[in-house]
């Protein structure tokens, strides 16, 4: 759907370098500026900044390259969907491990009754990768918490979920009506690892106080809560 000059964009924005596009192409370095200069001058704005030794993409840059990716994974999608009978459609979608819990049951049970899917696939991953698995197409939708740029997705809002912060019963702090983020910082945090939405979401908060993962005395990084 898209001739070479995005191919070989998509390429560049993946290395952030003109030789190591052309080796991967397969053409010269300078094959590769003309395309991207030809891409420039059609979409009318600036897609890459190139000071050497340092390639950086535009702002605008970032959102074709967003794009393309999007559109051929769709196409991707339907080409798999026109060549396969209707009763062998699939579909699949990612969840978090939190929403894996109670939401994505019930999506299953969804998708069970008001569609005619041969195969439901249910992938369980962190927030980044989910958004990842979407734009490489690999999922066809996903359910997340957390912190994703809305602008690069549709999305629909399921519930919105207050935030609550969990201390043994027998800490100074199970005793107080209202905790400071300041009085947090005395005290070990225990917190997803990275890539998870919960996270995203307690760093985000803890920004808007002038506080960072940082001001903790100690930090106990999980990537499943309920483990033993």
């Amino acid at each position: 759907m898209f001739d070479q000059r995005y191919q070989t964009f998509q390429v560049l924005v993946a290395t952030k370098s003109y030789t190591r596009t052309a080796e991967q192409l397969f053409i010269t370095q300078p094959a590769v500026s003309q395309q991207i200069k030809s891409l420039e001058t059609e979409v009318g704005v600036p897609l890459v900044h190139y000071q050497r030794p340092y390639l950086t993409i535009t702002p605008a840059g970032e959102q074709l390259a967003a794009f393309i990716q999007r559109t051929q994974a769709q196409s991707t999608k339907l080409l798999a969907d026109l060549r396969q009978p209707t009763q062998q459609r699939q579909v699949t979608f990612s969840t978090t491990l939190s929403l894996s819990e109670f939401l994505a049951p019930r999506m299953v049970r969804l998708l069970q009754q008001r569609d005619n899917y041969r195969e439901i696939r249910c992938k369980i991953t962190n927030t980044q990768a989910a958004l990842r698995a979407l734009q490489t197409g690999e999922s066809d939708f996903a359910l997340i918490e957390g912190n994703f740029e809305k602008a690069a997705f549709d999305y629909q809002v399921i519930r919105r979920e207050p935030f609550v912060g969990i201390a043994n019963a027998k800490s100074p702090l199970a005793q107080l009506e209202t905790v400071t983020w300041r009085e947090l910082t005395a005290y070990p945090l225990i917190i997803r690892e990275k890539g998870y939405g919960s996270r995203d979401i307690l760093v985000h908060l803890a920004q808007a106080a002038n506080v960072s993962l940082r001001d903790f005395p100690q930090l106990v990084t999980v990537n499943h809560p309920a483990a033993r």
